[in-house]
């Protein structure tokens, strides 16, 4: 792609690729340097997205601050929207994480560097809506840059497939974003709230085997303590954490300068690392109460290695499982499963990775092996409906109608709110001409209300209903139940 052109740059190699486009290494010949270029997906933007990517990339190129990516350069060329940006060379903050948990004194400064370039994003009027590790730079100079800002929200995707699959960053969602509300600068201070949590502990503060479980820990979970991790942070550290994280909106902080303003006095003059102590002199004890003593400490601390061990490779394993979800809705098969066994590796307890591994392998039409990943998902999670529906799926297309029924049945009994289980089911039940069975199981699910993360189910469950009650004559509920799924129709577009 050497001689390919765009917008008047030349394309280099491929830097990386997301769900909405792909990042090129670049060369602008005007100025004569390197830019990363980023190509949009036309099918990522409507027609008033392009309008809106336009607009907020204009706004975002008069930006000027040192902890923001800086814009260049946006447009359309035959019809191909693209953004020039600043090329920056380092490592991103989920790479530096890889490691564990970051000193918080870094964690701290790199923070601080996070607010005021939201302050001045939010200022300009531009919400973020996808701050996370892999949108954050760390130059080879330490310096923190912003990347991918005001983009997020201009996407056709949605957060969940039917299915349960992740497509978009789910640990780092605020409570109103996991509802299906509008997000405004508030959402964003709950993200970099989630992302100093997880730069302290080296763990997600909402947790959960599958995405559906993090959506509900989002919304109802206090996070543990950072002092399980070290009594060594500043005294009210956590107590900024807990606003931050604070499920209502309204309680959280106002802006990104009042973050700012709880968080720099906890921070050491310069940021200097502090030199413990030296221990007293004293006389060694020596005898067997002393070396036994000693054994004891040293269990107690292998213990406790091993504990914190785990946990960081469940984070470990919970990050790879995201991004071989974001490499399925990419297209990337080869890196989806690549991803996904790194994570079986780090963490053969979790569910998500199989039931992710089994949906590459339907992708690739290999049934047998999706089959069997599916039940290596149910075996470890007794509560994860999205395998047992998929088992549902397969049988039903092999003609086995009372196996299906089956798995239906059990994917609801896993999880009582898991539209996709109801909707087959009574799609089931219709055609077997057991109508009665299937009011009743609509009648319960249409109690549950429309889950915005299960929006295509809860859709076709008021489509199913208008159908029903046009069946009976009563065109009026008919009406009403077809006016609902239009309404759900139009909130999910």
């Amino acid at each position: 792609m050497a001689d390919a052109q765009l917008g008047g740059f030349f394309l280099g190699d491929i830097l990386g690729e997301g769900g909405m486009g792909t990042v090129y290494r670049a060369h602008d010949p005007t100025l004569d340097r390197t830019v990363a270029l980023k190509i949009i997906r036309s099918s990522a933007l409507s027609a008033e997205g392009r309008a809106r990517f336009l607009h907020e990339a204009r706004a975002c190129s008069r930006i000027n601050h040192p902890n923001i990516i800086t814009v260049y350069a946006a447009g359309e060329d035959d019809g191909t929207p693209y953004m020039a940006m600043e090329f920056v060379e380092g490592q991103t903050l989920r790479e530096k994480m890889a490691a564990g948990p970051i000193d918080w004194r870094t964690a701290l400064r790199w923070t601080i560097a996070l607010l005021t370039a939201l302050d001045r994003l939010h200022r300009a009027g531009i919400v973020h809506r996808d701050l996370k590790p892999e949108n954050i730079m760390i130059t080879h100079d330490g310096v923190i840059k912003l990347m991918d800002f005001g983009l997020a929200h201009l996407t056709n995707t949605t957060a969940l497939t039917q299915d349960g699959s992740t497509l978009g960053t789910v640990p780092y969602m605020s409570p109103e974003q996991v509802l299906g509300r509008p997000a405004d600068a508030r959402s964003d201070l709950f993200a970099i709230g989630t992302i100093l949590h997880e730069m302290l502990t080296g763990v997600y503060p909402f947790r959960g085997e599958h995405p559906m479980a993090v959506m509900y820990s989002i919304q109802h979970d206090t996070p543990r303590s950072i002092r399980v991790q070290s009594h060594e942070y500043p005294p009210g550290l956590q107590d900024v954490l807990d606003t931050a994280l604070a499920k209502e909106v309204d309680r959280r902080y106002a802006n990104a300068e009042a973050f700012l303003a709880a968080l720099r006095p906890m921070l050491p003059e310069g940021g200097a690392m502090r030199t413990p102590k030296k221990p007293a002199r004293g006389r060694a004890a020596v005898g067997l109460f002393a070396a036994l003593g000693a054994t004891i400490i040293l269990a107690l601390g292998f213990l406790g290695w091993q504990k914190l061990h785990k946990k960081q490779m469940r984070a470990r394993a919970i990050a790879l499982n995201a991004q071989g979800s974001q490499s399925i809705a990419d297209g990337d098969l080869e890196a989806a499963s690549k991803f996904l066994r790194e994570a079986i590796l780090a963490d053969g307890r979790m569910a998500s990775p199989y039931q992710n591994l089994a949906m590459v392998s339907l992708a690739r039409k290999d049934t047998a092996t999706a089959e069997e990943n599916f039940r290596a998902a149910i075996r470890r999670d007794p509560r994860f409906a999205p395998p047992r529906f998929m088992m549902g799926i397969l049988a039903e297309r092999r003609g086995k109608t009372d196996e299906a029924e089956h798995w239906y049945k059990i994917s609801i009994e896993a999880d009582s709110t898991y539209l996709a289980g109801f909707s087959n089911l009574v799609s089931l039940y219709l055609d077997r001409s057991r109508k009665n069975e299937a009011r009743r199981l609509l009648a319960r699910a249409l109690r549950i209300g429309p889950v915005p993360t299960q929006l295509p189910a809860a859709i076709l469950l008021s489509r199913k209903q208008a159908r029903l009650y046009a069946s009976d004559g009563n065109d009026g509920a008919a009406a009403r139940w077809a006016a609902r799924a239009e309404s759900l129709d139009a909130l999910q577009r």
